[in-house]
This record gives C-alpha cells, structure tokens and sequence, in this order.
C-alpha cells in the first residue's frame, strides 16, 4: 500500500471509483433524498461528531445540485450559521495558486519550465546546488525539496524580512534556497511544502509587479463572480472561530475570544490562506469540471486542467489524484475549520465539505459524510 503523506494543512484520504480512461457522458446520478433530507444528514453527522457548524456541497458542470449549511456560527451561543458564512480554506488555497500560474503561462508571462533563477538570476550565488535548476512545475508539485513549514514552530527560527508582503515573500525565498533540502522519502512520491508554494508566488508576482493577493483577485475571483477574503474570517463576516481545547479530564470545542490574534504568518498565505463562503468556494470547484468538458470561464482549455489535476501521479497542481480512477481531491486545515474537497472527472461530480472545527473528531465527521453521499451518489 503506498504512503500517504501528510501536511499540517494537508491530510489525504484516497477515495475510489471505477476506473476510466476518458470523459464518458454519463446519466445524471441525483441523490435520493430531498434537500431538506440532505439537510438532516448533515446534521445528524454534525451532531454525532459535535461539529458546531458542518456544511456541504454537490456540484456538477452546469449547476451547484446541491448546498446545505447546518449548525452554530458559536457553539456556545449558538448562533445559527448562515449560507454566506465563510470558511478558512487552509491548503485548498494551493488550487488556487497553481490555477493562476496556468493562466498567467496563457498571457505569455512565463512556462512551467521556467527555472526560478530565471525570474531570480541574483539568487545563483546563494542558492545551493540542488535548487539551482528548480522549475515552477517542481515547486508546485512539490518536487523541489524546500522544507516543508508546516509547523508553526518552524517560522521562529526566521529572520525578520522588511518591506511589503511580495518583498517579504522573496526575501523568504532568497532565504530558503539557501536552507538544506527536505530529505527524500523513498515511500513517498513528493515532499510536500507549504514555502515552495510561497516560492512559486513569488515568481508569479516578480512577472507580473502585483501581490499575489490582486493576482487572484483580478484571475480568478472577479471573473467566476466570487469573493475572497484572505486570513481568517472576522466575527462580524461569519464564524467565531472554534479550536480543540484541553477541558478538565475531557476535551471540548470553545470558540476562541474575538481579539485573538490567530493567523498564518503572511509569508505562507499563497499555500493556505484564502477564505470563502460555500457556495463562491464551490464556484471555483465548479471550474474544474467546467474546465474537463472545455467550458472554462477562466478561458483555460482541457489539457490545462487535465495537467493541473493529473499530469503528475499522486501530486500535480495543487491537486493530488489517483490518476487511474481520475479523482482529484485536496484538504486543508490550519487548526480551526476543516476543508475537504474530492472531484470525480468522469462521473462531472464534486463533492465539498467544510467545518469551522479542525478537531480529530470533526474530521472523521468530514469523511463520513463523503462516504454517504459517495455511496448515495453511485460512486
């Protein structure tokens, strides 16, 4: 059985369909229950894994079949979670990033082999050896061995970098090149990094002279109609934000205090930091299978999604995949809501679940619900 590899904003879990080769035009397959008993599903996985707020949704090409928000904005008050609720996406942000890079390389501005001392020809002298070749393919893919951070304990050793996000994002890859690579686990076919996501942005912004934050606004959000917030959702737009905590001889969720100052440090926030509701965050999913059936809004062909979700085995673009049933499928959590995203090409369905909990038990919630409507949805 191959390893599965892990990532504090990244855990796959392997789903399974029936294998093929190719897009078959399929009968629509519909859940049986009603959307009110899509509700009381959710909320029966909610309740039974104490999830304050569980929302999930079941998206084809041409329509959002489904969407269903269910619990407490606050588990203590509960205050009722609403549709436009929105939720920290943790490492489904990678799509993203890899997304935009696929359309910047239609304008022209750079390939996926370009190497980063191409956009970096002042990092040569620094950069160790096994970095001098490194492409924005191998740092999205996570082929390029940049240690991983994806442990907050790992930003304490930084120095301080001055200047605005972009300048600190390529003096923390200035920086990094000039660190040790991760070492290769034989087990494993990639070596999963949250800094060579920041690396890859940083290319992307050198090209361009915007912040990855307008790159993405401009790209992505603006002509799939969406909003997106970047850090943490405020009190005001959404869910006071619930983590696991350490109560007498049990453990509980408690909403953590408005004031506290909890986020990604900015210098990761291209790997793991965007922010939406449901229903805009299944719009993009959306776009992925849009983009399987040549249909893009975002103006990108076939082959370039097909590359984006599979054309690396395990790992491509922000995706991984089981290539020989063509799913892809991507996680994220940065400790406080949980994302869970699987997309089955062949059958033009996706599923996404999302939490504002990042608990063990939330997360075994999270994927019992993809089990039941995988079951109920055929596949």
């Amino acid at each position: 059985m191959k390893k599965i590899c892990y990532g504090s904003f990244l855990l796959f879990f392997l789903t399974s369909c029936q294998t093929s080769k190719e897009i078959i035009p399929l009968p629509k397959i519909v859940l049986q229950e009603t959307p009110s008993e899509l509700e009381l599903l959710v909320d029966e996985i909610r309740e039974t894994y104490k999830i304050p707020c569980l929302a999930a949704a079941i998206i084809r090409s041409d329509s959002i079949e489904e969407i269903t928000v269910s619990g407490y904005r606050n588990i203590l008050t509960k205050e009722k979670a609403k549709e436009v609720d929105k939720f920290h996406l943790g490492s489904n942000t990678k799509a993203f990033t890899s997304i935009l890079a696929a359309l910047l390389i239609k304008q022209n501005k750079l390939r996926w082999s370009t190497k980063l001392l191409d956009i970096f020809p002042e990092f040569k002298s620094n950069s160790r050896a096994v970095y001098q070749s490194i492409t924005l393919q191998d740092l999205l893919s996570h082929q390029a061995r940049i240690q991983p951070f994806t442990d907050g304990l790992e930003f304490k050793m930084l120095p301080k970098f001055e200047g605005n996000p972009q300048e600190q994002r390529k003096a923390f890859s200035f920086w990094l090149v000039q660190q040790k690579p991760m070492e290769i686990d034989s087990t494993c076919s990639y070596t999963y990094s949250n800094a060579g996501y920041t690396i890859a942005a940083a290319m992307l912004e050198n090209v361009t002279g915007q912040s990855w934050e307008e790159l993405v606004k401009i790209n992505i959000c603006v002509p799939l109609g969406i909003s997106c917030n970047f850090g943490w959702p405020e009190n005001i737009e959404g869910h006071i934000r619930p983590i696991e905590w350490a109560y007498n001889e049990g453990r509980e969720l408690i909403p953590l205090p408005i004031d506290l100052d909890y986020k990604l440090d900015s210098l990761i926030v291209p790997s793991g930091d965007l922010t939406l509701s449901l229903k805009d965050y299944a719009r993009f999913v959306q776009e992925q299978l849009k983009g399987f059936r040549g249909q893009s809004v975002l103006e990108l062909n076939y082959e370039d999604y097909e590359k984006l979700h599979f054309g690396i085995n395990d790992y491509a673009l922000g995706w991984g995949n089981k290539k020989e049933e063509y799913i892809s499928f991507h996680d994220g959590s940065a400790g406080t809501f949980y994302s869970h995203t699987s997309i089955h090409k062949n059958h033009d369905l996706a599923i996404t679940i999302l939490a504002n909990a990042g608990n063990a038990e939330t997360v075994k919630g999270v994927y019992v619900l993809k089990d039941v409507l995988n079951e109920r949805l055929g596949i």
